[in-house]
C-alpha cells in the first residue's frame, strides 16, 4: 500500500506541474473534475485501509499491555512468557511504524485534493470566461455580417 500512495502521489505531482489532468499514461481526455472524483474515491480506499491498520495495531497494543501486567502480577516468570512478550513487542514496531507512515501519507493526499479542487476551480472558471468571451466574439461577428449585409442592400 505504501508503494501505491507513493506511485499516486507521484502521479498526482506531474499533472499539477504540468497543470495537464490529462498527464500520463491512461489519462486522455481526462478533466479536473475526474481527477478529483477519482481522488475521493481513491481517499476513500485508504481510509478504510487506515482503519483496519489501526484496529491492528491497537489490539497488539492492548496484548502487549496484557502481557506486559500479567508478567508484572506473577511470582515466576516463564520462559514463554517473555517469549510472548518480545513476540507481541517485534510485532508491535513495525506495526506503529507502517501506521504512522500510512497516516502521513493519508494527510498529504488530502493536501494533492485541496490542490487539485483548486485546480480544477480555476479551470473552470477559464472556461466560462473563455466561453463568455467566445460568445462576445461571436456576437461581434455577427453584428458585423449583419452590419454589411445591411450596407450592401
Amino acid at each position: 500500500m505504501d508503494k501505491e500512495c507513493r506511485d499516486y502521489m507521484k502521479s498526482l505531482d506531474e499533472a499539477l506541474m504540468r497543470d495537464d489532468p490529462a498527464y500520463g499514461k491512461g489519462n486522455e481526455g481526462k478533466t479536473w473534475a475526474d481527477t478529483e472524483r477519482e481522488l475521493l474515491t481513491r481517499i476513500g480506499f485508504f481510509q478504510h485501509e487506515r482503519l483496519v491498520h489501526l484496529i491492528v495495531t491497537m489490539t497488539v497494543v492492548v496484548a502487549v499491555i496484557v502481557t506486559f501486567v500479567s508478567l508484572w502480577s506473577v511470582t515466576v516468570v516463564t520462559v514463554p512468557q517473555i517469549a510472548l512478550m518480545l513476540l507481541l513487542l517485534a510485532l508491535l514496531v513495525p506495526y506503529m511504524a507502517y501506521y504512522f507512515m500510512f497516516e502521513n501519507a493519508v494527510q498529504a493526499i488530502y493536501a494533492y485534493y485541496m490542490r487539485i479542487r483548486t485546480a480544477r476551480v480555476k479551470a473552470e472558471a477559464a472556461g466560462e470566461v473563455a466561453g463568455k468571451v467566445a460568445g462576445k466574439v461571436a456576437d461581434k461577428a455577427a453584428d458585423e455580417v449583419a452590419g454589411e449585409a445591411v450596407n450592401k442592400e
